[in-house]
This record gives C-alpha cells, sequence and structure tokens, in this order.
C-alpha cells in the first residue's frame, strides 16, 4: 500500500460558496412555487383566465406542473415532420456514454487492477474501448437538425436572421450549463463523504470554482491543452470537463451559415455545391493529415504509461473543432436530403435491393469503425500492444468519425422514409420521448455525480463487467433525477421567455390551438431547430381543419375567399 486516505468524523462547517449556493437554490425554488400556484390557481375557473396574461405570463413559464407536462408529453401519432428515430438514438447515445465514462473513471478505485485489463483484449471490448464514437452520433444529430431547420427557414421566408440563429443557440445551452456549474461548484461537496473525499475538495471542487468560466462561455476545449501554464497542476481543469463536446459544438453551429447559405440561396449553382464539398473533404483531410505530421494516435486508445502521447492526441486531435467536424458535416448532408424529400418525394423511393445494399453497407461500416483496431486497442503498455502503421493511423483517423456518421445517416433516412422495419419500431417507440428530452441536462449531470460517488467510495470495488453495467444503471437514474430538476430550472422557463420576448405573436397564436403540452416542446440536443419541437399536435390542426371545412359547407354566406383564408391562417399555425 502505497498511500492511505482516511477521513475523521468532524461537524461539517458552511462556507461562504455553499451558503451562496443554498441561497440562490432558495430563490430559483421560491419562484418556482410561486409560478406553479399561479398556474394552477389560474387555470382552476374560467373567470381567472386574466391572470395568465399580462407581466404574470413572464412568470409562468417557470411554473412546474405545465412544465412537467410538456416534459413526460408522449404522442403516439407519426408525422412526416417529426424524425422519430432520433429518440431512441438520443437515448441509446447518452446510455453508451455514461456507460464509457463509468468504465473508464472507476478503475483507480479497483482492487484487481490486473485482471480488469484483461477484459481490454476482448474484440467485444471495443465496445467500450471505443465509445468515444457516441459522441460522433450527437455531433452527426446535431448537424442534421441544424441544416434541416435553416434549409427550411431560408427557403419559407428568403432570408436568414443571423442574430436570432446565435441568440436562440446560447439561450438554448447555456441556462442548463450555467445552473449545473453553479450546483457543482456550491453544495456538491455536501453530498461526498469519504475516504477519498478530501480529495474532492482540494483537487476537483477547486479547479471547478477556479476555472468554470471555461464552461460557461463555450471555450474549455482550446484551454485544455495550456493548463500548465495556467499554474492548473494540482486541481481540476474545470467544473464539467466532458462540456468541450458543446465548445465544440457550439463552435461548428457558428459556422454552420458559412458552409451552407451559398447551397440555400442558390441551389443550381455549382459553386455553391463546390463550396460545400470542399468542406466536407476538408473535414475527412485535416483530421488524417494532422494525425500524419504529428504521429499522433488516430482514436482514443488504451495504452498504459502513455502520458505524453494521449495528451498531444486529445490537445491535436480529439478536442478539436476542425478534426471533429466530419459527422457534423455528413448530418448537414442528411438534414438536406430530408429537405429536398419534403418537395421531391421520388427521392424517398427506394427499391428491394437498394434498401438491402444500404442496410448492408451501415452495418459493415459501423462494425469496421468500432471493431477495427481491437488489435492496437487494448490496455497494456506501448512495448507490449502493436503500433500502428502511418497509413493505417492516417486513414483510420481521417475517415472514421465520418464513416460513423454516414452509417448513422442511412439508419435515420431509411427509418423515416418507411424503410426501418425492426430498426425503426425500436428507435421510434414513444416510450423513449420524455427521456430524449431530457438527454442534453442528463449529459450534463451524469459525470458530475460520477465524480461524487467516485469520491465517497468506502472501499475498493472489484472491476468487473456486471458491476459497471449495475453501477452505470445506478448513475442514469441518479441523473434523470437530477436532469429532471435542471431542466425545470433552467431549460423549459428559459425557452419559454425566449419565445415571449422574441416571439410573442407566436405564442399568443399557439394558444388558440394548442394545449400547454404542445408548445414549447424543445430538441434535447440543442439544435436551433429540432424538427420535433416547438410544434403543433397535428390531429388538434386536422380536427380545425375539420370543424372549418364543416362550418363552411353549413353556412352559405361563407366564400370560397374565407375557407382560402381559414386553410392558410392553420398552415401557418401549423408551420409554427
Amino acid at each position: 500500500i502505497k498511500t492511505i486516505e482516511c477521513q475523521v468524523d468532524q461537524p461539517h462547517h458552511l462556507d461562504s460558496s455553499e451558503i451562496t449556493g443554498l441561497v440562490l437554490v432558495g430563490v430559483m425554488v421560491v419562484v418556482l412555487a410561486a409560478a406553479t400556484l399561479l398556474d394552477l390557481y389560474s387555470a382552476s375557473t374560467p373567470t381567472r383566465v386574466h391572470y395568465r396574461k399580462g407581466h404574470l405570463q413572464y412568470l409562468l413559464v417557470f411554473s412546474v406542473s405545465h412544465n412537467i407536462q410538456k416534459l413526460f408529453q408522449v404522442t403516439s401519432a407519426r408525422s412526416p415532420e417529426v424524425i422519430t428515430c432520433l429518440h431512441g438514438i438520443r437515448f441509446l447515445s447518452i446510455t453508451w456514454v455514461v456507460l464509457g465514462h463509468q468504465y473508464a473513471y472507476s478503475t483507480s478505485v479497483a482492487q484487481n487492477t490486473i485482471e480488469s485489463f484483461k477484459l481490454t483484449k476482448k474484440v467485444a471490448f471495443q465496445v467500450i474501448a471505443n465509445a468515444d464514437v457516441s459522441v460522433d452520433t450527437f455531433f452527426f444529430m446535431s448537424g442534421l437538425l441544424v441544416s434541416a431547420g435553416l434549409l427550411r427557414r431560408v427557403t419559407s421566408t428568403g432570408k436568414f436572421n443571423v442574430l436570432q440563429y446565435y441568440i436562440h443557440r446560447i439561450v438554448r445551452l447555456l441556462p442548463p450549463i450555467a445552473v449545473t456549474v453553479m450546483l457543482v461548484a456550491t453544495v456538491s461537496e455536501m453530498a461526498v463523504g469519504g475516504p477519498a473525499s478530501q480529495s474532492y475538495t482540494t483537487y476537483y471542487l477547486k479547479g471547478c470554482r477556479h476555472s468554470w468560466w471555461t464552461d460557461v462561455t463555450f471555450t474549455s476545449n482550446f484551454f485544455f491543452s495550456f493548463l500548465q501554464q495556467m499554474g492548473k497542476t494540482d486541481e481540476a481543469a474545470t467544473c464539467l470537463p466532458h462540456c468541450w463536446y458543446t465548445a465544440v459544438d457550439m463552435q461548428l453551429y457558428v459556422f454552420t451559415p458559412i458552409v451552407l447559405l451559398p447551397l440555400c440561396y442558390w441551389p443550381k449553382s455549382r459553386r455553391a455545391w463546390a463550396w460545400v464539398w470542399a468542406w466536407t473533404g476538408a473535414s475527412v483531410v485535416v483530421p488524417a493529415v494532422i494525425v500524419g505530421v504529428y504521429h499522433t494516435w488516430p482514436a482514443s486508445l488504451l495504452l498504459l504509461n502513455d502520458t505524453e502521447d494521449m495528451l498531444e492526441y486529445n490537445h491535436k486531435v480529439y478536442l478539436m473543432p476542425w478534426c471533429r467536424a466530419g459527422p457534423y458535416i455528413v448530418g448537414i448532408w442528411a438534414g438536406y436530403l430530408l429537405h429536398r424529400s419534403r418537395d421531391s418525394p421520388r427521392i424517398t423511393r427506394l427499391s428491394t435491393w437498394q434498401v438491402v445494399v444500404g442496410w448492408a453497407c451501415a452495418w459493415v461500416v459501423a462494425l469496421a469503425v468500432l471493431l477495427g483496431i481491437a488489435r492496437y486497442n487494448y490496455a497494456d503498455t506501448p512495448d507490449v500492444v502493436p503500433e500502428m502503421t502511418l497509413t493505417e493511423a492516417v486513414l483510420y483517423g481521417g475517415l472514421h468519425r465520418a464513416a460513423w456518421a454516414a452509417a448513422l445517416a442511412w439508419v435515420v433516412l431509411a427509418c423515416h422514409w418507411g424503410y426501418g422495419g425492426p430498426v425503426d419500431w425500436i428507435l421510434s417507440h414513444p416510450s423513449w420521448q420524455p427521456l430524449s428530452r431530457l438527454t442534453y441536462t442528463i449529459y450534463l449531470t451524469s459525470l458530475p455525480l460520477q465524480f461524487m460517488l467516485l469520491y465517497s467510495t468506502q472501499r475498493p470495488t472489484y472491476y468487473t463487467h456486471l458491476t459497471k453495467i449495475e453501477e452505470t444503471c445506478g448513475v442514469l437514474l441518479m441523473s434523470v433525477c437530477a436532469a429532471v430538476v435542471v431542466t425545470l430550472l433552467a431549460e423549459s422557463p428559459i425557452l419559454g421567455l425566449e419565445k415571449l420576448i422574441l416571439h410573442p405573436e407566436k405564442s399568443t397564436k399557439q394558444d388558440k390551438v394548442s394545449s400547454p403540452i404542445q408548445e414549447g416542446e424543445v430538441d434535447v440536443q440543442g439544435v436551433e431547430t429540432d424538427l420535433q419541437g416547438v410544434k403543433v399536435d397535428l390531429r388538434v390542426v386536422e380536427v380545425d381543419l375539420h370543424d372549418s371545412k364543416s362550418h363552411l359547407r353549413d353556412t352559405e354566406e361563407t366564400s370560397d375567399a374565407k375557407l382560402i383564408e381559414q386553410k392558410q391562417e392553420i398552415g401557418i399555425i401549423h408551420e409554427e
């Protein structure tokens, strides 16, 4: 035994940070309680409906009852406007992320370290060792939904609102991050106890309180390579180190209009197509060149005692937006195909052999990406593990993320166009919908919870696949509960305020035709316009349209012009 960590029983005294956190939490709880009581009171009888108007409507967006109803709504009706298979893909992907984190971070408390290394040598373990492609799934979905929404808006309006585009993204992503950072930096220490709890305060919490600003400014991925120069050698890098993903996603989001707008305004221009293809090629060539020039790892490897190479790979490849753009741009192309299929249904008509070939290629490519480096990717020292040739490293490093996204693109398009079969039935099942809406906040809260549990460990654990799965299930359950809290505190209310402030006319129109459940349903991955979000129930619109037609037939004084006007009004509401 080289070191011993222990904890002496003594009373815990609240410091200024914890007091500040408790006060802020108390204020937020009071606001939620007041909004919920007002919502229930004003909705109890028709005579009190005036309480829901004026300045009080800005308080009502914090109503817990209203937001819980939206959060856990389940809609079984299928709609061409909603990519239902993304519900299942989202939650399964975040489960994969949490599972990978649990395997990675719990090795420090394993009592059977040598045996745990042996587990990594089986080919099937690449599902864990190569789990970071699950993050590429989120990059792909983000690119898909952003491009589909941007194309639809520019096509319908003929213009691109730059300010609204970026404000919506910040409003969508920042408040949940800020609340999570606040909770971690202030009150999280109160839930940690055990022999290793002192390290939580002196290492993780110390770095969190010094570098929280990198999380909320979406810049942490650029600062990780300068931690030593910043004097951060004895503390954690930040509160939410996994928010390098939100930083990269935001950076890619910023540049999406530059890539896509020429194709929006000049869809038949060869120069516009050449421009998009050039960016597509660069997303594959750039990481390949970096891997080749610097001789870095092509992917995240499990090599032991090779910290220098690991850090070089992270700082030059893994965390950089120009090396993670491949799956994002594949998502942009998938969004373009979905957009085009609305106006050209013939794109969606595939023959049997095309469907068979598509599914076969998707499976082969996905398995090749996932299992293809098993010979080089297991826990052992570099002198034991074979080294990839430079050609192999360049090809895999440049292609594997975009290839993974291409396989996913087929899955999404096939499921959405009716060729998914049992895969679509599983991924599109309505039971995924509430969990899908929570995916973003699950991502934010899961790793801090895993750190809190890790530093609260009472004794060494036995490292097996079964124990890791059990721990992951526990973390997921806790993360879902924490995600609901963060969603009610920061996500749903802020999106409601955004609608009221930036789109008051839309809120008014939707109030006339939809229930509180139907308005403001949001994309959990944080894209600009999720095709499933902020939608009106199609069944309600169809009923309204049917009622309008029946009324017009029964009323002789109603003219054809009035019918057209009402149809247009319903169409506008549906589009919003």
